[in-house]
C-alpha cells in the first residue's frame, strides 16, 4: 500500500444521499448515512433518526416526505405497554428542493429499509379465547396500527377452536408470507410449530419466522424473547420487534409417547405445576391470576407424585441424580411414509442415563442449579456460538476446539467494549516463561483475554449489564490508597509498583491514589488524618514496617472503629515480607507482587488480631511479631546491610551466632488453653498498667485487669524470645508454624541457652518450622505476656483485640 494512502477501514462509508432540503421552511443539510441514520442540523440543534430502530416507513405528501418514526417514551403513547414498552410517533417531515431530489430520496430510503430484511406480508392468528379474552382488542388497538404504519400487509385469522391454527398452517401456502404472528398465549405458538413440523415440506416451512404478541395467560415465550434485550413484555414491544425483523433461533423438543409424537418449544411439567396449569382452565377469565389463585388452593390440598425422572445430563450437570437403575426402552419405530419431521435420529439405549427418584411435589429448585444470569448466541472468532454467564459467575462456551470457561471470581479482571465486540480481560496462572507479572512458582500470571461479539446492540448492552452486576457483587475495591516505600529492602518498591502492580490494577479498573513515603512514620502520619470514606482500602507496596505504621495510624484516630474496617493489602517489596507470606502461603499462592495484587483485586480478606504493647505510658500496636534477644539484634543491627534484601538476616545472623550474647531475665505470660503446664507459677505479681486519660484519642487497648490473671513464668538466660501473631516472620522464616489468623492468641517461641553448633543447626531449620522440635526451644500459645530483664523492666503488656 502507498504509505500516503489513507486506510479506508478507518474512514466512514460515504452517505447514501446528502442534500439540502427544507425543514420547517428553512434550508437545511440532510444526510442518510451508509449505516441508515438520517442526520440534520437546525438552529435548535442536531437531530437524527435511525432506519434500524426508529423509522417505520415513509410517505410522500405533495412536495414533502413524511418519515414515520416511532420512539420509546415514558408518557402516554399510541400503544399500550409496560415500563419501557410504550412508543409514540415522532414523525420527521422534510421537503426536497427539486422533484428529482424527492424521487432520489424515496429510492434511497426504500432501498435502505428493504435491506433490513423486514417482513412485508404476515399471516396473523388472533386467539379471542385466550387469557382475559382481550386478544382481539389488543390486535385492533395496539398491533394493527403499528403494522399499518410500517406498510406491512396482514392476513388475519381468528382461531375458532383448539388446534385450529395447527390445521391451517398444515395446509397453507408458506411462500405467500414472510412470517406468522400469534396474538395469543403460548398455546397457539405450540399449535403453529406442530403444524409446520407435520408438513411434508417441513424443512422449508420451518424457515418461516414465527412472532409472538402477548395476549394470553402465561406469555412465557415472548417474555423470554424480550426480557434479555431489555424490552418490556407488551404488545407494543413485541410488534416493534417483529417489524424490525429481529430473529432468534429456538430449540424444539420431540416428545414421544408410544407411537404418538408432538413437539414442544416452551416447557413440560408434571406434578403440582402441571395440575395448576391444566386444572385452572376453569378460571381462564382471570388471566394470569388464575395460576396464583388455583395454585394456592392446590398447595392447601397438596398431592404427591410417585415415580422417577430419567435424564441425560448436559455438561456441568453430570453429578446430579444417580446412575439409572435400568435401561431406557427403545423408541417405537415410525414408518418411512409418515409425513413430517420425526424427531432426532438418536439411539436412546446408548446414552448415559441418570435418575432422580420420587415422590415429587414439583422439581426441587434447591437441588437444581440456579438459572444463568444470561445465555445467548454470540460470535466467537466469527462463528455463532452459545455463550452463558452462570449464576455462579462462570462464562461458559463450546467451540469446535472444545469447551471453554472463565470465572469472574478468579480470572476475570474487567471488560471493555471495542466497537461491536466485548473484550473480557482475563488473567490466568501461567507456567511458561512469559507473563505480564513477575512472581515465583504458581505466582506468574498471563493475560488471556476472551473476546465475543453479541449479535444485536440490545444483547451487547445486556451482556455488559450482567457482567458489570456480577463483578460488582464480588465486593472488589474500586479506589485504593497506595503507599510505596522506595527505601525498603533492595529499594525496588517503585520499580515493582510501576512494572508489576499498577498494570494489574489498571486492567481491573481500580483507581489508585499513590503516595511515596519520605521518612519513617510518614505513612502513619498520613493515615491518621486521611479521609477514609474516599477509599475501599489501603495497599502497602513495602515490607512489614509500613503495614505496622498504617495500623498504628488508624488506631490512633478518634474514629478508629470506622477506620479499622478499611481493608489493608500488602505487596511484598521489603526485606522480610512476613505478613504477605503468611497470607498467601496457606492458599497455595506464591509470595510475589503479582499474587498479592491479584488477591487484592479479587477482594480477598482475612481478619487479623492486633497486639497492644504497653511500655510505661507509651502504647503502640503490633500485627506481625515482637522479638527480644538474638532475633531482635539481627533485625535491628543488620539495618546497615539493608541493600542485601532478605539475605542481610542470614549474613548478620551468622556473625551474631559466632559472637553470641546471653539475655538474662524472665518471661511472664498467661497461657492459652492447652499450654497451662508450660513454665511455672509466677513468683510475683504483674504491676498494674499506667492509667490513660479518657481524653486520649484512639484505641487504648483491651480493658484487662492484669493483676487478676493467672500468670506463669519462664526464667532465663535466653538466646532469643519471639512473640508471633502470624506464622511467617519473613519469606524464608516459618517462625511460628502453628500460629493462626484471628485466634485471639500469640505464639511464644523461647530459645534457651544452647551450644553454638546446635544453635546454628537450629537456625537453619527456621525455613520449614522444624526448629520448634528442638529441645532448646519452648513453643506455646498465650494471651498476655510481660518481659522482665535482670537490670531493667521493659514491661511489655501484650493483649489481643480484633
Amino acid at each position: 500500500m502507498d504509505p500516503l494512502q489513507p486506510e479506508n477501514d478507518h474512514l466512514p462509508s460515504p452517505p447514501l444521499i446528502s442534500d439540502r432540503v427544507l425543514i420547517n421552511g428553512v434550508v437545511t443539510p440532510l444526510t442518510l448515512t451508509a449505516e441508515g441514520e438520517l442526520q440534520w442540523t437546525t438552529e435548535s440543534g442536531r437531530g437524527k433518526s435511525t432506519t434500524e430502530k426508529e423509522i417505520l416507513s415513509f410517505a410522500v405528501e405533495g412536495n414533502k416526505v413524511r418519515v414515520k418514526t416511532l420512539v420509546e417514551r415514558t408518557g402516554s403513547s399510541i400503544c399500550c405497554g409496560g415500563s419501557g414498552g410504550d412508543y409514540a410517533r415522532n414523525d420527521f417531515v422534510f421537503e426536497p428542493l427539486y422533484d428529482e431530489s424527492r424521487k432520489l430520496w424515496c429510492d434511497k430510503l426504500r432501498q435502505r429499509l428493504h435491506s433490513l430484511g423486514r417482513p412485508k406480508r404476515l399471516l396473523v392468528f388472533v386467539n379471542p379465547f385466550g387469557g382475559n379474552k382481550t386478544a382481539r382488542k389488543i390486535f385492533v388497538e395496539e398491533v394493527k396500527p403499528l403494522f399499518d404504519d410500517a406498510d406491512v400487509q396482514l392476513d388475519v385469522q381468528e382461531t375458532k377452536y383448539q388446534l385450529h391454527a395447527k390445521e391451517m398452517v398444515g395446509s397453507m401456502d408458506v411462500s405467500k408470507y414472510d412470517g406468522i404472528v400469534c396474538v395469543s398465549g403460548d398455546g397457539v405458538l405450540v399449535e403453529v410449530v406442530n403444524g409446520l413440523l407435520e408438513r411434508e415440506d417441513w424443512r422449508t416451512a420451518l424457515k418461516l419466522p414465527i412472532g409472538m404478541v402477548p395476549a394470553g395467560s402465561g406469555n412465557g415465550m415472548i417474555k423470554s424473547l424480550l426480557d434479555p434485550v431489555g424490552m418490556s413484555c407488551s404488545a407494543a414491544s413485541a410488534t416493534v420487534s417483529i417489524i424490525r425483523g429481529h430473529r432468534r433461533s429456538l430449540d424444539v423438543a420431540t416428545i414421544s409417547q408410544g407411537t404418538t409424537k408432538f413437539f414442544s418449544v416452551l416447557m413440560l411439567a408434571w406434578g403440582l405445576v402441571a395440575d395448576i396449569d391444566i386444572e385452572s382452565e376453569k378460571f381462564r377469565w382471570m388471566g394470569s391470576a388464575r395460576f396464583d389463585v388455583y395454585g394456592l388452593q392446590r398447595i392447601v390440598c397438596l398431592r404427591q407424585y410417585n415415580g422417577r425422572i430419567l435424564f441425560v445430563p448436559a455438561p456441568g450437570f453430570e453429578s446430579c441424580g444417580q446412575p439409572a437403575s435400568d435401561h431406557v426402552d427403545k423408541e417405537s419405530s415410525v414408518s418411512d411414509k409418515t409425513p413430517g419431521y420425526q424427531g432426532p435420529d438418536t439411539n436412546l439405549e446408548d446414552l448415559e442415563w441418570r435418575e432422580i427418584k420420587g415422590p415429587f411435589v414439583s422439581p426441587e429448585n434447591d437441588h437444581l442449579p440456579s438459572p444463568p444470569l444470561i445465555s445467548d448466541r454470540v460470535l466467537i472468532n466469527g462463528v455463532v456460538t452459545p455463550l452463558t454467564l452462570t449464576a455462579e459467575g462462570e462464562l461458559q462456551w463450546t467451540t469446535e476446539s472444545g469447551r471453554g470457561k472463565s470465572t469472574t471470581e478468579k480470572e476475570i479482571l474487567s471488560f471493555v467494549v471495542e466497537g461491536n465486540k466485548v473484550r473480557v480481560k482475563t488473567l490466568v496462572e501461567s507456567t511458561g516463561s512469559s507473563s505480564i507479572c513477575c512472581g515465583g512458582s504458581g505466582g506468574d500470571y498471563a493475560r488471556n483475554d476472551f473476546v465475543f461479539e453479541p449479535l444485536y446492540d440490545e444483547s451487547r448492552k445486556l451482556w455488559c449489564d450482567k457482567l458489570r452486576q456480577r463483578l460488582h457483587s464480588l465486593g472488589r475495591p474500586k479506589r485504593l490508597l497506595v503507599f510505596v516505600n522506595p527505601f525498603g529492602g533492595k529499594k525496588t518498591a517503585r520499580k515493582i509498583f510501576v512494572e508489576e502492580v499498577k498494570p494489574l490494577f489498571d486492567d481491573a479498573d481500580v483507581q489508585l491514589d499513590v503516595q511515596e513515603t519520605k521518612y519513617q512514620l510518614h505513612a502513619k502520619e498520613m493515615v491518621r488524618s486521611m479521609d477514609v470514606s474516599k477509599y475501599d482500602g489501603i495497599v502497602c507496596v513495602s515490607g512489614d514496617g509500613v503495614l505496622v505504621e498504617v495500623v498504628n495510624g488508624l488506631l490512633e484516630r478518634e474514629d478508629w472503629r470506622t477506620a479499622l474496617k478499611l481493608p489493608i493489602g500488602m505487596v511484598p517489596a521489603g526485606s522480610g515480607n512476613g505478613m504477605i507470606k503468611s497470607l498467601l502461603d496457606p492458599v497455595g499462592m506464591s509470595c510475589s507482587a503479582a499474587s498479592a495484587t491479584v488477591s487484592i483485586i479479587r477482594g480477598h480478606r482475612r481478619s487479623l488480631d492486633v497486639a497492644t504493647i504497653s511500655q510505661g505510658t507509651t502504647k503502640f500496636f503490633s500485627v506481625l511479631m515482637l522479638a527480644w534477644g538474638l532475633v531482635a539484634d539481627i533485625d535491628i543491627e543488620s539495618e546497615k546491610f539493608r541493600w542485601m534484601g532478605s539475605a542481610r538476616f542470614d549474613v548478620y545472623g551468622l556473625q551474631r551466632i559466632i559472637c553470641l550474647r546471653q539475655y538474662n531475665g524472665r518471661i511472664l505470660f498467661v497461657p492459652a488453653p492447652g499450654s497451662e503446664s508450660c513454665g511455672q507459677p509466677a513468683s510475683d505479681n504483674v504491676e498494674k498498667e499506667s492509667s490513660v486519660s479518657d481524653k486520649t484519642p484512639g484505641y487504648q487497648g483491651p480493658d484487662t485487669n492484669l493483676e487478676d490473671l493467672e500468670w506463669r513464668e519462664i526464667k532465663g538466660p535466653f538466646v532469643s524470645v519471639w512473640l508471633h501473631n502470624v506464622p511467617w516472620g519473613a519469606e524464608n522464616t516459618l517462625a511460628a508454624p502453628n500460629a493462626k489468623f484471628s485466634d485471639g492468641f500469640l505464639d511464644l517461641i523461647v530459645m534457651k541457652d544452647c551450644p553454638k553448633l546446635a544453635l546454628l543447626s537450629l537456625m537453619t531449620k527456621l525455613s520449614d518450622g522444624t526448629h520448634v522440635q528442638s529441645p532448646y526451644v519452648s513453643y506455646l500459645k498465650e494471651t498476655v505476656a510481660v518481659r522482665k530483664a535482670s537490670k531493667r523492666i521493659f514491661g511489655l503488656d501484650l493483649a489481643k483485640c480484633n
